[in-house]
C-alpha cells in the first residue's frame, strides 16, 4: 500500500491511531526483540502530527514515530528535530511492529522526492499545506510538525 493517503497529513481527516495502541505495540515489540523501550510520548497537541516512542536497542538509541491518522510508523535517529526526520531500517523492530498491523516505512520510502503524482490522492486542505510547508521528501509530509 503508498505510504500516502488522503489525510496522511493530519489535515481533513477523522482517523486516529490511539497512543495507548501504539505505546502497547512498542512495549511488546521491542521486548519481543530484547530491546527497551525507553520513554513515549503522545502527540496530542496540533503538532506534531505523529506519537514517539524512544528505544534502546544493542546500545543504539533511536526512535519511532507513528502517524496519528494511519497505522504508519517510521524509524528514525535521535534527535528529532523539525528540519526533518532521518529515518534507519532496523529491520528486527519492523517485523515485530508489523505483527501488530503498523505499517512500517522503509528509510528508502522515506527519503525518495515527492512527485506530483504523489499529491493526487490529497484533499484540497491538505493541498494548501503542501503548498505552504513545501514538504520535499515522503517523510516530511507523512510525519510533520505543520499547524
Amino acid at each position: 500500500m503508498a505510504l500516502i493517503r488522503r489525510g496522511i497529513t493530519g489535515f481533513d481527516t477523522h482517523n486516529t491511531v490511539g497512543f495507548r495502541a501504539f505505546k502497547k505495540a512498542m512495549y511488546e515489540a521491542t521486548r519481543a526483540i530484547g530491546a527497551s523501550l525507553v520513554n513515549a510520548v503522545a502527540g496530542e497537541d496540533i503538532t506534531p502530527n505523529f506519537h514517539q516512542a524512544d528505544v534502546d536497542f544493542r546500545r543504539c538509541e533511536f526512535s519511532v514515530v507513528c502517524n496519528r491518522s494511519f497505522p504508519i510508523v517510521a524509524i528514525v535517529n535521535r534527535p528529532i528535530e523539525m528540519a526533518g526526520l532521518q529515518p534507519i531500517d532496523v529491520p528486527e523492530l519492523a517485523t515485530a511492529l508489523r505483527s501488530f498491523n503498523f505499517e512500517v516505512a522503509s528509510a528508502a520510502e522515506l527519503q525518495r522526492p515527492i512527485v506530483d503524482s504523489d499529491l493526487e490522492i490529497l484533499s484540497k486542505g491538505e493541498l494548501d499545506q503542501v503548498k505552504y510547508w513545501k514538504p520535499k521528501r515522503i517523510a516530511d509530509l507523512v510525519f510533520n510538525w505543520w499547524d
